[in-house]
């Protein structure tokens, strides 16, 4: 009998366990950044953002191919890869933060939210404070922000012949459409 239940205290435990580790995820978040001159508009837009939340503890992690970037033309793919952002050597751009201003991931609602935590762009690790949006849905969390980064914050460097046509402060807009990690 004890044996029993031993072995009924050990299987509630692990399935308290996964409870407890309940995340939302999705391959598909999208991240656009504007660069925007007197000479030149540039856009570019990426669909294969991964975002993953905890609601228990509201930690948030975001990865970013980024070479995924997708140009109007060829020649501005190149130069942010090569040139600019040099993605063979800094091939990702993560975030790793806290969201802060859910209090109950089970509640449908749109949230205001304050998304702390470390921005690493080009090698160069810098700490963000972001404001933000969270709706939840029917059981899926939809995230949304609009930032700015200062390129020269994170060591991108401009070269002078178009120092005009890109601003060194770029606006970054990242939405997804999170559910239930499933493994």
């Amino acid at each position: 009998m004890k044996k029993i239940n031993s072995l009924f205290f050990l299987m509630c435990m692990c399935l308290l366990s996964v409870q407890a580790q309940t995340k939302y995820f999705t391959r598909s978040g999208v991240i656009k950044f504007i660069s925007d001159t007197p000479m030149e508009q540039l856009e570019s837009s990426n669909k294969d953002v991964n975002i993953i939340l905890d609601p228990a503890t509201g930690n948030i992690a975001c990865k970013v191919m980024m070479k995924s970037f997708e140009f109007e033309k060829e020649a501005m793919k190149e130069h942010f890869n090569d040139k600019y952002l040099e993605t063979d050597a800094y091939p990702n751009a993560t975030l790793s933060g806290v969201v802060n201003g859910v209090k109950d991931y089970a509640k449908n609602g749109t949230y205001d939210v304050i998304v702390e935590g470390d921005l690493t762009i080009h090698g160069v690790t810098k700490k963000i404070k972001q404001r933000g949006k969270i709706i939840i849905d029917s059981g899926k969390i939809i995230v949304k922000a609009q930032f700015n980064v200062k390129l020269s914050d994170f060591k991108i460097k401009i070269s002078s012949d178009y120092v005009k046509k890109i601003s060194d402060v770029i606006d970054l807009y990242v939405s997804g459409t999170l559910t239930l990690f499933q493994r």
